[in-house]
């Protein structure tokens, strides 16, 4: 019962709360359109609606349309629940973390080096997303497939350096036990391998910034169905049970939060257990 709570029902609660204010703002109008374009595929003349659809989607996604302010706050709750997702797996698979938060190294490593970092990289990518918004024109797979790499690439190029940078700032501050700069570069590719294999913090770091494109994988789901026949034709039909005529979104978000959600929580415990 435990394993379930940690790796699957926590991060499907803060995963599935996250998305539900997108489908609020979509509205029932635009579900309508979602699947009136999803069942007759992209060869209708709701393409151009569709889009629009897909547009706000992007648009409620990545706070485009929420003013700076809005934008802060929204990547702040969006780094909330990336991290709190990865760190329930990794407080399953690591006993007796949380209880080092009493230490003032352990939570001030964790607040500067973790949730900064990560909201610093998460606000950083978000910022560029809508840049990439024209890859949705068309589901073909040579767009989709530039924008995960450039997607992936930013983002390990990105905790890369700032894992660096924070490394060089708690040297300067005595708060490391790096002897000098040198040694700290030297550190990063350990850092990186224990990241990786999800044996340290910097792994809930890490994986925490990958989630963060959970939307992106959504969106691409999305355009997945509005242009593949045969595609939809599976997906609706093994969506009927959550009502997906009438709420389309609704359903492609608890399917994909699910998903999601165990590939995570079982790639994680593979890595740490190999």
């Amino acid at each position: 019962m435990e394993f379930i709570i940690h790796n699957l029902l926590i991060p499907m609660l803060l995963i599935g709360t996250a998305l539900t204010k997108l489908v609020g703002n979509i509205g029932h109008s635009g579900e309508k359109i979602l699947y009136s374009a999803i069942d007759k595929t992209a060869a209708t003349p709701d393409k151009s609606k569709i889009d629009k659809v897909i547009g706000e989607c992007f648009d409620n996604c990545f706070g485009c349309n929420k003013g700076a302010f809005g934008f802060i706050l929204q990547i702040f709750f969006i780094t909330l629940v990336c991290l709190l997702s990865v760190l329930s797996i990794y407080t399953y698979s690591h006993k007796g973390i949380l209880d080092q938060f009493s230490s003032v190294g352990f939570a001030r490593q964790f607040l500067f080096q973790g949730f900064l970092g990560v909201y610093i990289i998460i606000f950083l990518m978000y910022s560029y997303y809508p840049r990439l918004k024209h890859n949705f024109d068309a589901a073909n797979a040579k767009g989709i497939s530039r924008l995960l790499f450039q997607a992936l690439l930013l983002n390990a190029v990105l905790f890369i350096l700032l894992a660096t940078f924070t490394h060089v700032v708690f040297y300067i501050q005595g708060w490391s036990g790096h002897t000098s700069v040198y040694s700290i570069i030297r550190s990063v590719g350990d850092v990186l391998v224990t990241a990786i294999v999800f044996k340290s913090l910097y792994g809930v770091y890490l994986y925490a910034v990958l989630v963060s494109l959970f939307p992106v994988f959504l969106l691409i789901f999305i355009r997945l169905l509005v242009s593949s026949e045969s595609f939809s034709e599976k997906v609706v039909a093994f969506l009927n049970w959550l009502h997906f005529k009438s709420n389309p979104l609704t359903a492609i978000t608890v399917l994909f939060t699910a998903v999601f959600s165990l590939l995570l929580s079982l790639t994680l415990l593979a890595v740490t257990t190999s």
